[in-house]
């Protein structure tokens, strides 16, 4: 099901396709893990299809092909389109998506384990406000 068509929906799917479509590991802008690079650029997928008529959707291997170019940049991940491509060249069928997703994903938490990155990936930062009522504590001028 898609959202009902308004100003905010046309301008929140243009910018998540725009994101889709042009963004890479290797741009500056992205200092997360390469796992949590490919787990954003796939929730932004699933909400601009959310977002629009199932008419309208990707296939499945232009999926595949934006992911690659989001990845192009990163030997390691490159790697899974280049033994793809080499099992298809031996008479293997192509990954699918889903498929070529989930080694990518195995591939990107392996490629931050040697860059040191899945130690703080898991990280949480907790802050803490105390707002407890400690009057006992003031002393208060009522004249």
């Amino acid at each position: 099901m898609y959202a009902t068509g308004s100003t905010q929906v046309a301008l929140e799917s243009s910018n998540l396709l725009s994101y889709i479509i042009t963004s890479t590991f290797t741009d500056a802008n992205w200092r997360g893990t390469t796992q949590s690079f490919i787990l954003n650029w796939c929730d932004k997928l699933r909400k601009y299809e959310k977002l629009i008529p199932a008419k309208d959707h990707f296939t499945d291997p232009v999926k595949k092909i934006m992911l690659e170019n989001a990845v192009r940049g990163v030997e390691d991940l490159h790697n899974v389109k280049t033994k793809g491509d080499h099992d298809v060249a031996h008479g293997k069928s192509p990954l699918t998506y889903q498929q070529y997703k989930h080694l990518l994903l195995s591939a990107a938490s392996t490629h931050d384990e040697k860059l040191g990155l899945a130690r703080t990936r898991n990280k949480q930062r907790v802050l803490l406000h105390d707002q407890s009522d400690n009057s006992d504590n003031f002393d208060i001028d009522t004249d």
